[in-house]
């Protein structure tokens, strides 16, 4: 195979590789989203009312609660309202109101995941292509340096042959 070949297919490689970070970085649906959201002030909320139920131990040894509501313990100089907003205003209330500000549109995860394994099968067989157009370039005396990005296992592969 010709440098022109090894060209197109590194050229082709580089377009699939910016393809596939651009659909992993797409935002959910609505709906996805929705339901991250929702799981995520539900384990907020959880940690609320952990958080008030120490609070009422220790308001009723006589000890200050402000830092286990407004910090938890551990939790250093941070101020984490967080948990306990998510318990005092239920998980629902809060996610909706977080949700509110979420955009339509979005990708699914399973057409994220059928459009990143379509990707991933023409990434293999074109670095695949181009593996075998180097290793013929080396055996005909050319010298041809591999992509810096070339993966291992791809470049090991062909070599073991």
């Amino acid at each position: 195979m010709s440098t022109p070949t090894i060209i197109k297919l590194r050229n082709r490689i580089a377009t699939l590789q910016a393809d596939r970070e651009a659909v992993a970085a797409l935002p959910l649906t609505r709906t996805e989203a929705n339901s991250a959201i929702l799981a995520e002030c539900q384990a907020l909320a959880r940690l609320g009312n952990e958080r008030l139920a120490l609070g009422a131990v220790f308001a009723a040894r006589g000890d200050p609660i402000a830092p286990v509501l407004l910090h938890g313990l551990g939790a250093g100089d941070r101020l984490d309202l967080g948990p306990v907003l998510a318990a005092i205003c239920g998980p629902e209330l809060l996610a909706s109101r977080i949700a509110a500000h979420l955009s339509d549109g979005g990708i699914g995860a399973a057409d994220r995941a059928q459009r990143l394994a379509a990707i991933d099968t023409e990434l293999n067989q074109l670095e695949r292509a181009e593996e075998d157009a180097v290793c013929v370039q080396e055996a005909a005396g050319k010298p041809c340096p591999r992509r810096p990005d070339a993966r291992p296992e791809i470049v090991l592969a062909v070599s073991a042959l």
